[in-house]
């Protein structure tokens, strides 16, 4: 590859004109192409399949009840319900005014009276469709007074079923204590339209913060998932921004400070911008598309590929002949490459297609990038000394230099930190709930632990759907459901919960059900109920002006019923209704809200999801299981990439000794940093995990450099090329410690988690 390298050097350094066309030439095919490639964003397609694939499918499916934004209205000192209604009012009644994008779908903030009207007149007009079998052994058993008085209570209408823990004062949502208003926002966007989240969020904290302003005492706290995944993201970009942009400028200032050439910067970034859109193009004649997540994480690994730009840079501050640069590092470079891409290749070897594409791109991107800084940055170097900072170059000299191999308490301290955290190595924990790497607001955390608080105690809740292609179906699935739940309850593993079971029936059971009542209301058991209507009213004083409550008992009783749709009849607000039912690609969900402890949660889940067609609204409880698949590939990857590295470098060797002492710093690197994580109390995860395979690639290639230039000492007794190493060895070093310890300061917890 040397003679190679070198016969391009000649021929591109006499015909400048074909040098440039090849290199534009060259970018702008690789740029048109990576243009082209979609970026994948479903996380869902990223993971690996289990057997809960179609189930995490509907979880991770458009399903606006998930994407409620739950908002609280409270007031310091004591609490004034009157008070609360009116500043929720005008809260709402702001927000709706500022709302120019429509990005509100529908508020929950209570019932008005024709509301209540209609929920009335749906019960007069359906009653015998909600009355089960049950009802009627309980109805025979009762004195005939206290039925008479449970239907003029109202007693025997069909309930909506428990919905929460609320108290309603005026028409308006409360906590049961009466100190929260309480409203919920229904976005009319998706919750994956991260853009419009970010325009909610803004639009929801202009507001809170005029409104509060306007109403001294009042506060407003808002939470749910379309927040949390905007503050989120929100996190990502500012972490990036300072820690990322921060050590980047220390970088330049450095290379600045030590190289005196106003060309090394971009000299330096080049190979690496090739090396991307290389990479990309690549991906784009291969799959077409490519993991968004994949991409960024391989954005930090392009590090590597920056390490070798330094090593040819670096070299050639030392040699005044370009030829002897090139001839001098092709072969070290080269098979730093190929470990490195080992490495990354054996991620091609997983059930993840997020790792599947993290590994394809940070393997084309090293190709490129060597590439690059082989064949076209020597074109740029000029023959004859180079100037540098002789100082900063005589300092790392000297650092270099140290002999560290004879200092016996360095030396005896080394020892004992590698044999200690060899010996703690495998205690070093995964985690696999990606929960845990997501960043979370202060202000929401405190608004969602105060909404849970005062309206479900120390009970956890979670939603659950049953769900089918028809509507009916997925209501007789909800059903299945209840019953399951029922015996939960009696055995005490939930607390209890709410549904629609006794409002949303299929159309055949209601038919079973006005059958039983027309069965049971033969004519004398009819007229035996109005005569004793009629005997109780005219004792109790039962008179409603124009309405004769024995005839219209007598109607009802007699009447010729149909099945009823409570969904296309309107009789609830699409607000409340959308709590219960929603449709979507994936059909007909039916919603399920259980309350339960919360270190319960995956033995609820796990009994729950036992039923036919149910799943949890919760996309986490499904990747627990796919994110230990890759951490299980994960542990195959890194056997294959080790037997990989090992086998190039003997053969590139051709020495078991050289190579297992080559060798030997990658192995006992791996091994600290699992010792020290487990003793740190530090956990894998899923991101940490895959840019852990940049512990392989630059160990790999520095111990490689460091050989190469050991062997040419033993060779020619010189240490220069030795220290021309050493020297590239220390900038890259540093430039990576800068970057990946910034990562430290970051608050988001995947991006400090790298760090």
């Amino acid at each position: 590859m040397t003679r190679f390298f070198l016969f391009l050097y000649r021929y591109f350094r006499t015909h400048r004109a074909v040098f440039y066309a090849v290199l534009v030439g060259s970018s702008l095919l690789f740029a048109f192409f990576a243009a082209r490639i979609h970026f994948q964003e479903n996380i869902l397609d990223l993971l690996p399949k289990t057997d809960k694939s179609k189930d995490s499918a509907v979880a991770f499916g458009n399903i606006r009840v998930k994407d409620k934004v739950f908002i609280s209205l409270l007031r310091e000192g004591e609490s004034d319900p009157q008070a609360l209604t009116v500043a929720m009012d005008d809260f709402l009644s702001l927000l709706g005014e500022r709302d120019e994008d429509g990005l509100v779908g529908n508020i929950l903030s209570g019932f008005d009276t024709d509301d209540m009207m209609n929920l009335v007149y749906y019960a007069m007009d359906a009653l015998p469709c909600h009355l089960g079998a049950d009802f009627y052994p309980a109805l025979d058993s009762l004195a005939k007074e206290e039925v008479i008085d449970a239907f003029v209570s109202g007693d025997l209408a069909p309930p909506l079923g428990e919905m929460g823990s609320f108290n309603l004062i005026d028409g308006h949502l409360f906590s049961p204590d009466s100190t929260l208003a309480l409203a919920f926002l229904a976005p009319s966007f998706p919750g994956i339209d991260t853009q419009a989240g970010r325009k909610l969020e803004r639009l929801l904290s202009g507001t809170v913060r005029d409104f509060e302003a306007a109403h001294p005492g009042f506060e407003v706290l808002y939470h749910g998932a379309t927040i949390e995944g905007t503050f989120n993201s929100q996190r990502i970009l500012r972490d990036l921004f300072w820690t990322v942009g921060i050590s980047l400028l220390l970088i330049c200032l450095l290379i600045a400070l030590c190289f005196k050439t106003k060309s090394t910067l971009l000299m330096l970034v080049s190979p690496v911008l090739y090396g991307t859109v290389f990479a990309l193009a690549c991906v784009d004649w291969i799959r077409g598309e490519i993991s968004l997540i994949a991409m960024g994480i391989g954005a930090i690994v392009l590090g590597v590929a920056l390490s070798y730009c330094l090593h040819v840079l670096t070299h050639h501050k030392f040699l005044e002949d370009v030829e002897s640069v090139i001839r001098e590092q092709t072969r070290p470079v080269i098979l730093g490459c190929l470990t490195t891409i080992g490495a990354f290749a054996g991620l091609l070897l997983t059930s993840s297609s997020l790792l599947r594409d993290f590994g394809l791109f940070a393997s084309f991107a090293m190709i490129g990038t060597t590439f690059f800084a082989l064949a076209f940055l020597p074109q740029f170097f000029d023959d004859g000394l180079q100037d540098r900072n002789e100082k900063a170059f005589k300092v790392i000299g000297k650092i270099n230099s140290y002999p560290l191999d004879r200092n016996k308490p360095l030396v005896a301290l080394m020892a004992v930190v590698t044999v200690v955290c060899i010996c703690y190595s495998g205690r070093v924990g995964f985690d696999s709930d990606l929960g845990n790497i997501g960043y979370r607001e202060p202000k929401v955390v405190r608004s969602e632990q105060l909404y849970n608080a005062k309206t479900a105690g120390s009970d956890f809740s979670q939603y659950f759907a049953a769900w089918s292609r028809d509507r009916d179906s997925a209501i007789v699935y909800s059903r299945q459901l209840s019953l399951v739940l029922d015996s939960l309850c009696r055995a005490g593993v939930i607390r209890g919960y709410s549904g629609a079971d006794r409002i949303l029936i299929p159309e055949s059971e209601q038919e079973e059900n006005i059958a039983r009542w027309k069965a049971y209301w033969t004519p004398e058991r009819t007229d035996a109920m109005v005569a004793l209507l009629r005997k109780e009213g005219d004792k109790h004083g039962w008179e409603v002006p124009g309405f004769d409550i024995p005839e219209t008992f007598r109607s009802l009783a007699e009447g010729d019923f149909e099945p009823h749709d409570i969904c296309a009849e309107g009789v609830l607000p699409e607000a409340l209704m959308s709590n219960f039912i929603e449709e979507n690609e994936d059909g007909w969900l039916v919603f399920t809200n259980v309350r339960f402890d919360r270190s319960d949660l995956k033995k609820v889940s796990d009994e729950i999801t036992r039923c036919d067609h149910v799943v949890v609204l919760d996309p986490f409880y499904y990747t627990g299981d796919m994110v230990e698949i890759i951490h299980d590939d994960f542990q195959t990857v890194l056997l294959v990439s080790s037997l990989f590295v090992l086998l190039v470098l003997l053969l590139s060797f051709r020495s078991l000794i050289v190579t297992l002492i080559a060798f030997l710093p990658m192995v006992l690197s791996w091994y600290i940093v699992q010792g020290a994580m487990a003793l740190l109390g530090l956990q894998f995860n899923l991101v940490n995990i895959m840019v852990s395979t940049f512990i392989f690639g630059i160990g790999v290639d520095y111990s490689i450099f460091v050989m190469e230039g050991l062997i040419n000492k033993a060779r020619s007794g010189s240490l220069r090329l030795l220290v021309c190493h050493k020297s590239a060895i220390f900038f890259s070093a540093v430039t990576l410690l800068i970057v990946v310890s910034s990562l430290l300061f970051a608050r988001h917890p995947a991006i400090s988690s790298i760090g």
